[in-house]
């Protein structure tokens, strides 16, 4: 089971609408994670069109980033007894005291531990908990099999450059293989941040080149990532006119891909430089992480878990 951690972002969640009104993920093999950042219609919509549907979708009740407090006790999506949360476990006693009373009313939580020693140290494993999602591996994976749990795998996998110019320099890199060998190393599941990275920037900026990211499978199925950058690097002008060079790039690769790679956001990609069409560097974003998530979940579900 694969559970893609994101940011409650405008277009990252409008990313997870479109995946799910188009039919293009499946909950048997994908479950996303959003952590909010802000109270926006986009957020309620976003999370309400998955639970209407009966997708799972995790929300993080006690966010670290933006300005959003989703753990006040009124807050409406809670009031909610088929919403998924996650819990961050950065200080566990603290957090346990919100675990716990949402494990007594039946709801599922997922947990989410960043930080081994507070949660070795405390030794505190709800009983009911169905999975547990850490970052450090060997270490927890051991701890959690001690206590006879399910424990998964999240890592930031995508190598993340100072500025989009930079990419230029690294086009092709590997990207991730724990698709392929979580269950080998004692995982019961594995989870990570797509193409966004871990790191939270409130903001952006015009930036000098335009880079878009684009996940892929390789001959042997292990995940590679590729970066398409403009060649007129040298100012902040005529975004348009990068984002077409770089598209262009994108565009020719895209020709040739395998079905496993072909998704519904690549054919997009390909109408936008049909119609010379510049959607904004936000729909770009969300294009990638669609169909990042897109190929894994037909990878997954063709594959078996």
């Amino acid at each position: 089971m694969y559970y893609p951690y994101l940011r409650g972002c405008q277009y990252e969640l409008l990313a997870l609408r479109e995946l799910l009104e188009k039919k293009l993920i499946s909950a048997e093999v994908l479950q996303p994670i959003v952590e909010p950042i802000k109270e926006t219609m986009i957020f309620k919509k976003t999370v309400n069109s998955y639970y209407d549907s009966e997708y799972p979708l995790y929300t993080v009740i006690d966010p670290q980033v933006g300005e959003f407090v989703l753990h006040a006790k009124d807050h409406p999506i809670l009031d909610r007894k088929d919403v998924y949360n996650a819990v961050l476990m950065e200080e566990t006693e603290e957090n346990l005291a919100k675990l716990l009373p949402m494990l007594d009313e039946g709801r599922e939580v997922l947990p989410i531990y960043r930080r081994s020693d507070d949660l070795i140290k405390s030794g505190l494993i709800p009983a009911q908990v169905n999975l547990n999602l850490v970052n450090d591996g060997t270490r927890y994976r051991r701890f959690f099999s001690q206590k006879k749990q399910r424990v998964g795998i999240l890592r930031d996998v995508f190598t993340k450059q100072r500025r989009n110019v930079d990419y230029a320099q690294h086009t092709d890199e590997f990207f991730s293989d724990d698709h392929l060998y979580y269950l080998d190393d004692g995982y019961s599941a594995f989870s990570d941040y797509s193409i966004i990275g871990g790191s939270y920037i409130n903001g952006g900026f015009a930036p000098v080149a335009v880079a878009i990211h684009i996940v892929y499978f390789d001959a042997e199925n292990n995940l590679r990532i590729k970066h398409f950058v403009s060649d007129t690097n040298d100012d902040i002008y005529d975004p348009a006119g990068k984002f077409k060079e770089a598209l262009e790039k994108l565009v020719a690769w895209a020709r040739d891909v395998e079905d496993k790679n072909d998704s519904e956001a690549l054919h997009e990609f390909q109408e936008l430089l049909a119609k010379a069409r510049y959607p904004g560097l936000g729909v770009v974003k969300k294009l990638s992480l669609m169909h990042h998530l897109e190929i894994m979940s037909k990878f997954l579900k063709n594959n078996g878990e």
